[in-house]
């Protein structure tokens, strides 16, 4: 047994704890007029404004040790601090076991870590404003391009041909959707952001990974819309079940289509 099959699962799960710290700086502070990722530099206490040291900045164990309240204020903090580093963590550990770790370039699970740190912000962001950002946008298209250039020089170049083909179509017929929708329904039914999100997976995944996680994005979006809308006007965004749905088709996506009988591409 490979020393490595144990040490990168490790080194993976300790920088996802790690990204998860940043990750939370940047939902936290997303579409907060008075602050930006970089401003200030040091994490602070959204409450009191008092920096908060590294000691009380340890990814899940500050927060457990602080029983969950700002040393200074003792405000009550919130359970999505540790919840994000735990889950970015996981997700980078799932990675790890997933995507190959091949030198010099591991492009597979770079870009799997990229696009899984993107989607979480993505998630998390649009959940709480309806907003996602260019910047994290271009994350997500980052993640997918490396995966995409990975499989098509390691697995098979004819990838780069059927899932570049795969993103195209897929843009064109969301387009085309949105534009029918807001023609003959007088409103949006999805932004152009959600459009490019899709496209983007879709270079990821190919043409049968990709509408399994349209379908996983419209069957969790139905859930949600069922069990927490409270009235049939309010509107849920798209974009967290576009980041469940393309997740879950990454990760496990290559095993249900085995299961179920088809190849990858037919």
């Amino acid at each position: 047994e490979s020393p490595m099959e144990w040490i990168v699962p490790i080194l993976s799960t300790l920088v996802g704890f790690v990204i998860g710290s940043f990750l939370n700086v940047v939902i936290f502070r997303f579409n907060q007029p008075s602050l930006t990722v970089f401003k200030p530099s040091r994490s602070i206490c959204l409450n009191c404004k008092k920096p908060i040291p590294w000691y009380d900045n340890i990814p899940v164990l500050s927060f457990v040790f602080l029983q969950g309240r700002c040393r200074y204020c003792q405000t009550k903090l919130s359970w999505r601090y540790p919840f994000i580093e735990a889950l970015t963590a996981a997700g980078f550990l799932v990675n790890s076991l997933t995507f190959a770790f091949t030198l010099p370039f591991p492009l597979a699970l770079v870009g799997a870590d990229v696009l899984a740190g993107a989607l979480i912000v993505l998630f998390f962001t649009d959940l709480d404003t309806m907003l996602i950002s260019d910047a994290n946008t271009a994350f997500v298209i980052a993640g997918c391009a490396l995966l995409y250039l990975d499989q098509g020089l390691r697995i098979d170049h004819s990838i780069f041909l059927i899932n570049l083909i795969t993103a195209l179509i897929a843009f064109s017929l969301i387009y085309i959707l949105r534009l029918l929708f807001k023609i003959f329904g007088n409103k949006e039914a999805m932004g152009m952001v959600d459009i490019v999100l899709i496209s983007a997976l879709a270079l990821a995944l190919g043409p049968m990974k990709v509408n399994l996680a349209i379908i996983v994005a419209c069957f969790t979006g139905i859930l949600a819309a069922l069990f927490f809308r409270k009235k049939l006007r309010d509107k849920i965004p798209f974009g967290p079940f576009i980041a469940v749905g393309g997740y879950a088709a990454l990760i496990a996506g290559d095993a249900f289509l085995n299961l179920i009988g088809f190849m990858p591409y037919f």
